[in-house]
């Protein structure tokens, strides 16, 4: 973690930088100023934006919230200061904690732990929306002999590995080996909203579920019809509830 401090108390700003070392070890102090007009220099001109601001309200110059209208601060900031009157414009730019002199180090150490969940929380967003982007596969290499072609993965019932060969069940009815290597190396190249695997040797397509019924010891069984063929395949008592979110349609 990367971060500022901005304080014009001296007492303070040490105080404050000993209890984050104390706190979080690996913490590296990529500045410190205690004006509007050093903060703003200081923002605009460091090569990567740190983690957080640690930002005292009244300093030498005026008060901080005049660098917030002067500069774009993209750090999320803690606030430490000695009047509690201005909490709700805190929250406003950019605050994830308010925190009053003298800092206790108990609300430090929870100020911190919150900025680590909010960035977990948006790496997972992050990714999420990776997901949600990235070109998903829209066709399948398939051999026949000494010959190629290819299908569209919207034609797919389901696929099958058997023997160390992955075949795609088109929803003709055709049965055709594809050049897939195994289950493991096709399934994050497919649609997560549109293939699931159910076992471990079969992932199926949403569009060729007939029926699913609970069957003994919470597991359920799934009844794919393809071109009027049935077959069966079962979804573990663990992996249950994945399923049906997946049903559902949950990202």
């Amino acid at each position: 973690m990367e971060y500022l401090i901005v304080e014009n108390e001296i007492y303070a700003k040490e105080k404050l930088k000993s209890m984050v070392q104390e706190i979080r070890p690996d913490a590296i102090l990529a500045g410190e100023s205690g004006t509007i007009e050093d903060t703003v220099n200081l923002i605009e001109h460091l090569k990567k934006t740190p983690d957080l601001i640690f930002l005292d309200i009244e300093l030498d110059d005026g008060n901080c919230f005049e660098i917030f209208r002067r500069t774009d601060v993209k750090s999320p900031v803690i606030f430490t200061t000695a009047y509690d009157n201005y909490m709700l414009q805190a929250f406003k730019e950019n605050g994830i904690a308010y925190l009053l002199k003298p800092v206790l180090k108990e609300d430090l150490a929870h100020a911190l732990d919150k900025l680590e969940r909010l960035k977990g929380l948006s790496s997972e967003n992050q990714a999420s929306a990776r997901m949600e982007n990235r070109r998903w596969r829209q066709r399948l290499l398939i051999v026949n002999g000494d010959q190629y072609s290819f299908v569209n993965v919207s034609e797919i019932a389901y696929l099958l590995s058997e023997d160390k060969y992955v075949f795609a069940i088109l929803k003709s009815g055709k049965r055709q080996l594809t050049e897939i290597g195994s289950l493991a190396d096709a399934l994050p190249c497919l649609d997560r909203h549109q293939f699931f695997q159910t076992a471990r040797n079969l992932i199926i397509n949403i569009e060729s579920i007939e029926k699913v019924v609970k069957h003994f010891n919470g597991r359920l069984k799934v009844i794919l019809s393809v071109h009027g063929e049935k077959t069966e395949t079962m979804v573990s008592a663990a992996r249950k509830h994945d399923f049906l979110e997946w049903m559902g349609g949950k990202p």
